[in-house]
């Protein structure tokens, strides 16, 4: 049932690695999961995402035994892994850039959409004179708006996306929430954002 899976490359790992600093979201070991691949849906897949490449490598069962292969990324339109929600992107930001790849869905309503991007950068390291490599974590959030891609880092930059409602934006607080869980933060933040929007604002989003 999974045969189109197989529609990818055989994967060979290019890092080493010797401590739990991977380059994969949440866990090295593949999960169940599942995906969207070429318009099909597949479901209990095992699974895992590189977030230093920004692929998704799959485990199947072939009649010489177990295989990795990375799928091909812009056949995926999303997939969901340990809970989370992945779409991939395709949008122009506001320079005209074209943004690609995949991020995860923390907000989606008619009018916007909230996206956390996840990024792991390798450094390299020695032991015993032996070459491996960590990974450090840089995790970046955007907005889609009106088919815009904005990236968001705080705040002041939901004012200048969503003038309309600065003053909104402005009112809201909440300090510890923001040191302690900045996803939830901008979610909460996002809530007034949405709420306080005119109808005609909504309804004027393509």
């Amino acid at each position: 049932e999974n045969t189109g899976l197989y529609r990818g490359m055989e994967y060979v790992e290019a890092y080493r690695t010797i401590n739990d600093k991977h380059k994969f979201f949440e866990s090295p070991l593949f999960r169940e999961g599942s995906l969207v691949y070429g318009g099909e849906s597949y479901f209990k897949v095992s699974m895992k995402y590189d977030l230093n490449q920004d692929q998704i490598l799959v485990n199947l069962d072939s009649k010489y035994g177990f295989s990795v292969f990375k799928l091909i990324q812009d056949q995926i339109s999303d997939f969901t892994l340990d809970g989370h929600h992945f779409i991939r992107v395709d949008y122009k930001n506001k320079n005209g850039t074209n943004i690609s790849g995949f991020e995860e869905i923390l907000v989606s309503n008619p009018t916007f959409k909230f996206l956390k991007k996840y990024k792991k950068t390798p450094s390299e390291r020695t032991k015993n004179r032996r070459l491996y490599y960590e990974f450090k974590s840089n995790n970046k959030y955007s907005i889609i708006y009106r088919d815009v891609y904005y990236e968001v880092e705080n705040k002041n930059d939901l004012k200048k996306i969503f003038p309309e409602v600065k003053g909104e934006i402005n009112g809201y607080s909440n300090k510890p929430l923001m040191k302690h869980n900045f996803d939830q933060y901008m979610k909460a933040v996002l809530e007034v954002v949405y709420a306080s929007m005119s109808e005609d604002i909504k309804t004027s989003n393509p």
